[in-house]
C-alpha cells in the first residue's frame, strides 16, 4: 500500500468471508481457507464501514475523528489493519468507488484493532459436506482412503 491508499476501495471478500458481531467482538470466517478470526472492539467501527464498502480515505478519517489522533497516526493504524485483513483474504482492495456513506460514531478511547487468527477448526471448516462425510453426515469425515459414494 502506498500513496494510492486514499483512493482505494475496500470491501468484504464475499462470498468467501462471513462474519457475525456479538456485543464487543466480531467473528470473521474465511470459508475458502477454513480459518476464523476474532476482531476486538476497537476494530468494530472499521469493520462496520468495510461491510458497506468504503475507501481508504473514509477509514482514515473515521479513525482520526473517533480517536483524536493525528492524521499520520490514523493512517498508520488503518494501513496496518487493512494490510492484515488483505493478507488473510478477508477484504478485497480495488479502485472502484464505494456507494455507502461513511460510518460516523462518536469519539472513543479504545486500543488499536486486533485481529486474532484461529486455525483449530480448519479441517472441519474445509470439509466438503456432500462428498467427504461418512453415512452419519456432516461433521463426521470419512476415514482416510474411503472412496465410497465418491462422484
Amino acid at each position: 500500500m502506498g500513496n494510492s491508499d486514499l483512493l482505494m476501495s475496500v470491501r468484504v471478500n464475499t462470498p468467501d468471508v462471513i462474519h457475525e458481531s456479538f456485543d464487543s467482538e466480531t467473528v470473521i470466517v474465511n470459508l475458502r481457507l477454513g480459518v476464523y478470526f476474532s476482531l476486538n472492539e476497537a476494530g468494530l467501527p472499521l469493520w462496520a464501514q468495510i461491510q458497506t464498502g468504503t475507501t481508504g480515505r473514509q477509514l482514515f478519517d473515521l479513525w482520526h475523528k473517533t480517536h483524536g489522533v493525528s492524521e499520520a497516526e490514523a493512517q498508520a493504524v488503518v494501513r496496518a489493519f487493512l494490510q492484515e485483513l488483505y493478507e488473510e483474504q478477508l477484504v478485497v482492495i480495488d479502485t472502484e468507488a464505494p456507494l455507502a456513506a461513511p460510518f460516523e460514531p462518536g469519539l472513543v478511547a479504545t486500543p488499536r484493532p486486533v485481529l486474532q487468527k484461529f486455525t483449530d477448526l480448519q479441517d472441519l471448516l474445509m470439509l466438503d459436506p456432500i462428498h467427504e462425510v461418512d453415512e452419519r453426515g456432516w461433521p463426521h469425515a470419512k476415514p482416510a482412503g474411503d472412496m465410497s459414494n465418491a462422484t
